[in-house]
C-alpha cells in the first residue's frame, strides 16, 4: 500500500527581547518556553522513532538561548532571585503583575497553592494601583509566588524529576534555598536544547529550517508596495521602504549563525509568518535555499494570477511546486494544509486528546482516498500534506501542556500503513516530480495579505521611523564620519527593528499585556542606531506608537511662586512647596520600574526663573559619574543643554553645562545655575528660554548613562506650562 506522506513542521520563534541600553531581556518568554516547550516537543520524538519531522529554528531565538547559557538574565529571572524579603515595593508591584502572566485554566488553577495566591491578588489586578493587594501578601506569599510562576514553566518532560518533583508536592512555604536550586535547575534543561536537536537531525528523524535572522517580513522589506497586490486601497506609509539589501542580508546571517550552530546548511527555510513574493523568494533560490513553505490560501491566489484557479482542486494542493527565478535558480514551494494546522493550533486543545487524535488522522485519510479518486494511487507517490504551525505557543492552551493528545497521535501515525510522516527534504530526494508555478501572489500565511504588519496608522508610523533611521544610517556610511564598528552596529539595531513581531502588536489585532514593552523596544533599537551614528534621534521617537500607551502621565501642575536655593539638598521644607510634580515610581511598566533611574521631578518658577529639582534612584546615585542630564526645551525656542551630573557638586554657576549650538556641543553657563548633593537642582532665566509671560513652555527630561538615553520623562508627550505674569497666584488661588 502506498501510503500518503505528512510533513510536520514546527515553527519555534521569539523576537529578541534585550533593550539595546540594559543588560537583561526586557520579557522572559525565550526562557519560559524553553523550560516547557523546545525541549519537550523534540524529545518525545525518541519515543516514537517512527515519526520523522521538520524543526524551524529562528537565529534569534538561538541566539538568545545561547545568551542565557552565557549567563545573560531577564527581568523575571532577576525578581525571582532576588530574596523576598528584601524586595522593594516597586519590585513587589511587578511580581504581582507579571507572575501570573500565564494561562490560569492549565497552568494556576491545576495547583491550588498557586490559584490560592492568584485569588488573593485578585482577578482584576492594575499594575499602576497596586496598593491594597500588596497589604494582602506576606513575605513568604512572594517567595512562593516566585517559586510557582518559575515552576509551573517546567515541561512533562522534566516534572517527574526532582527538585521539580518535590516542589510541586511541597505547594507552599518554599525556602530561599528550595527556590535558588529551582532556578539554577533550569540551565540543565537550556543546556540540553541545542544538542538535542542537532542529536535528532544527524539520526534523520527531524530536519532542521531556519528563517531571515531576525524574523522580518522579506516582501515588505524589498518593497513596503507589494503590500498592493493583495489590498489593492491599503494605505501605506508616507515613505517607500524599499531594502533588498537588508533582506538579502538577514537570509545570509541566518545561514551562517545556523552553519556555525549546526555544523551544515540548511535545505529550508519558513519565511517569517509564511510570507513570499517573486521578489523575496528570488533572494531565497540566489542564496542556495533549495525549499520554503506558506499558507494553501497563497497557492490558490498565485492560480489566480495564472488563470488556472477553475481548473485546480483541493487534492491539487497536496503537492510540492517547484518556481524558476528570473536568474535562472529553481526552488521547491509547500503549501500547509491551512484547517489541520488550525486544529492543532486553536480547537484540538477542548477536546479530548484520544478523540482529536483519532480525529486528525481520519482527516488524513479522507484526503488520502480523495487524492486516490481524482488521480489514482500512483499519485500519492508526489503527494505530501505539510502542516505547519507554531511549535509553542498552542500547548499551555492543552492538558498537560499537549503530550496526552501527541502521545496519541504519534502512537496512532506509527502504526499506520497508509500514513507516513517524513521531512520535506526527503520527500524531495525520494518522491518528487515538479509541477511548476508561473507566478507567485504576495502574502503571508494570515489572510494571503500584510495587514497585520502594515496599513494601520500605528504600523505605518513604525515603518516610517524604521526608513527614517535607514536613511540616516545609509547617509552617515556614505560620508564616512562614523567609524565602521559604529555603522556596524547602529545597522545590527536596524536588522533588529526590521523584525516582524514589532508591527504584530502594532494595531488593533493583537492585544497583549507587554504592549508598552514591545513598543520600547522597537523604538529603543531605533533611538540607539541613531546613537551609533553619532546623530540626535528625533523626538518624536521618544514617544509611544502604540495608541494605548499614548496616555498623559499624571503630573501635578505648579499653584505658587518658589525660588529654592540651588545646592542639590534641602535647605528649608518649604522651598518646593507650590511646585509642579511627578512621582516617576509610579509610572509606566514593569520593564521602567527594573532600572528606573529617577524617584521624582519637581519643576517651578519665579517671575524670572524656571527651576527643576530630580530625585535619581538608589542605582543611579551609586553610578553618579556615568550620568548625564539632557533638558530639551520644545519652545517657545528650541534649546537642549546636557548636565554631567557628577560634577555638579556643590555648583551654583557652572562651567560644565553643555548647549547645542549650530550641530555640536559647546560649554556655555550664561545665566544657568545647577548643583548635585542628595539630588540635582537646576535653574535658568526665562530670558535665555527667549519666553515671555503668557507663552508656552514645553521641555523634555532625557537620563543618559554612559553616554546612552536610559530613560525619558515624561514618557509621553511633554512637561508644559505658561510664563507666569504676577496675577498667577491670584488666579490658581481662585481655581
Amino acid at each position: 500500500m502506498e501510503p500518503l506522506r505528512v510533513a510536520f513542521l514546527w515553527h519555534q520563534h521569539q523576537p529578541y527581547y534585550k533593550h539595546p541600553e540594559k543588560e537583561f531581556f526586557i520579557l522572559p518568554w525565550v526562557r519560559l518556553h524553553a523550560l516547557k516547550d523546545y525541549y519537550d516537543l523534540a524529545a518525545l520524538l525518541e519515543e516514537f522513532p517512527d515519526i520523522r519531522q521538520n524543526f524551524n529554528l529562528v537565529p534569534s531565538l538561538l541566539l538568545q538561548i545561547q545568551d542565557y547559557l552565557n549567563g545573560a538574565r531577564d527581568y523575571v529571572q532577576i525578581l525571582s532571585e532576588k530574596p523576598a524579603a528584601e524586595l522593594t515595593t516597586e519590585e513587589k508591584a511587578d511580581i504581582l503583575h507579571y507572575f501570573f502572566q500565564v494561562n490560569w485554566d492549565r497552568l494556576v488553577k491545576p495547583y491550588p497553592d498557586y490559584e490560592r495566591l492568584l485569588k488573593k491578588r485578585g482577578l482584576k489586578f492594575d499594575p499602576k494601583h497596586p496598593e491594597a493587594a500588596l497589604r494582602r501578601f506576606s513575605v513568604q506569599d512572594f517567595l512562593d509566588l516566585q517559586v510557582w510562576y518559575n515552576l509551573c514553566w517546567i515541561g512533562e518532560s522534566h516534572k517527574g524529576q526532582k527538585p521539580f518533583s518535590r516542589l510541586l508536592k511541597k505547594g507552599k512555604n518554599f525556602t530561599e534555598a528550595e527556590k535558588k536550586e529551582l532556578l539554577e535547575s533550569q540551565r540543565s534543561i537550556l543546556e540540553k536544547i541545542i544538542p538535542l536537536h542537532k542529536k535528532l537531525a544527524q539520526n534523520g528523524q527531524i530536519e532542521l529550517s531556519t528563517t531571515p535572522f531576525y524574523h522580518p517580513i522579506l516582501p515588505l522589506l524589498c518593497d513596503t508596495t507589494i503590500a498592493r497586490m493583495s489590498q489593492g486601497n491599503i494605505q501605506l506609509p508616507r515613505y517607500r521602504f524599499r531594502y533588498p539589501e537588508d533582506a538579502e542580508e538577514q537570509i545570509v546571517r541566518a545561514l551562517h549563525y545556523f552553519e556555525k550552530t549546526f555544523g551544515f546548511l540548511p535545505a529550508g527555510m519558513w519565511p517569517a509568518e509564511g510570507s513570499v513574493s517573486e521578489e523575496a523568494i528570488e533572494l531565497f533560490a540566489r542564496k542556495g535555499i533549495r525549499w520554503i513553505a506558506t499558507d494553501e490560501e497563497i497557492l490558490f491566489a498565485s492560480w489566480g494570477l495564472m488563470g488556472i484557479r477553475e481548473k485546480m482542486t483541493r487534492e491539487d494542493l497536496y503537492r510540492p511546486y517547484a518556481y524558476r527565478t528570473e536568474s535562472g535558480e529553481e526552488i521547491v514551494l509547500f503549501f500547509r494544509d491551512h484547517v489541520l494546522s488550525d486544529l492543532i493550533g486553536f480547537v484540538y486543545q477542548r477536546w479530548d486528546p484520544e478523540e482529536a487524535a483519532e480525529d486528525f488522522v481520519k482527516r488524513l485519510r479522507s484526503i488520502r482516498a480523495s487524492i486516490v479518486q481524482r488521480y489514482g494511487e500512483k499519485r500519492l507517490r508526489h503527494s505530501l500534506v505539510s502542516v505547519i504551525l507554531d511549535g509553542e505557543n498552542c500547548w499551555e492552551f492543552y492538558v498537560q501542556n499537549g503530550r496526552p493528545f501527541l502521545e496519541a497521535l504519534y502512537r496512532k501515525l506509527s502504526g499506520a500503513t497508509d500514513l507516513a510522516c517524513t521531512t520535506f527534504s526527503d520527500f524531495l530526494k525520494n518522491q518528487y516530480e515538479p509541477e511548476y508555478l508561473t507566478r507567485i501572489f504576495a502574502g503571508s500565511w494570515i489572510n494571503h495579505n500584510f495587514s497585520i504588519w502594515i496599513g494601520h496608522p500605528e504600523d505605518n508610523r513604525a515603518w516610517e521611523y524604521l526608513y527614517e533611521t535607514r536613511l540616516a544610517w545609509q547617509k552617515a556610511k556614505e560620508e564616512g564620519r562614523v567609524s565602521p564598528e559604529a555603522l556596524d552596529a547602529a545597522y545590527e539595531e536596524i536588522l533588529i527593528a526590521e523584525g516582524s513581531d514589532w508591527c504584530w502588536w502594532y494595531g488593533e489585532e493583537h492585544p497583549t499585556e507587554n504592549a508598552a514593552e514591545f513598543d520600547t523596544l522597537f523604538r529603543s533599537h531605533l533611538i540607539r542606531a541613531f546613537e551609533l551614528i553619532e546623530q540626535e534621534p528625533p523626538r518624536k521617537f521618544f514617544d509611544p506608537i502604540r495608541t494605548e500607551v499614548r496616555k498623559r502621565v499624571a503630573i501635578q501642575k505648579p499653584i505658587g511662586f518658589i525660588d529654592p536655593v540651588i545646592d542639590g539638598r534641602e535647605s528649608n521644607y518649604f522651598e518646593w512647596l507650590g511646585a509642579g510634580s511627578l512621582d516617576a515610581r509610579r509610572v509606566g511598566t514593569a520593564m521602567h520600574a527594573a532600572s528606573q533611574a529617577v524617584e521624582s521631578i519637581q519643576y517651578g518658577f519665579n517671575l524670572e526663573e524656571f527651576f527643576l529639582k530630580i530625585v535619581f534612584s538608589k542605582e543611579i546615585r551609586q553610578a553618579v559619574d556615568e550620568v548625564e542630564i539632557e533638558l530639551h526645551f520644545l519652545s517657545p525656542a528650541e534649546l537642549k543643554m546636557r548636565l554631567p551630573v557628577a560634577k555638579l557638586h556643590h555648583c551654583q554657576v557652572c562651567e560644565e553645562v553643555l548647549i547645542w549650538k549650530r550641530g555640536k556641543w559647546v560649554r556655555e553657563s550664561d545665566g544657568i545655575r545647577a548643583a548635585y548633593d542628595r539630588f540635582l537642582e537646576f535653574s535658568i532665566p526665562f530670558k535665555r528660554l527667549r519666553a515671555k509671560v503668557g507663552q508656552k513652555v514645553e521641555f523634555l527630561i532625557r537620563v543618559r548613562r554612559a553616554g546612552n538615553v536610559i530613560e525619558t520623562w515624561p514618557p509621553d508627550l511633554a512637561f508644559e506650562f505658561e510664563v507666569p505674569g504676577e496675577d498667577f497666584e491670584q488666579i490658581e488661588w481662585k481655581v
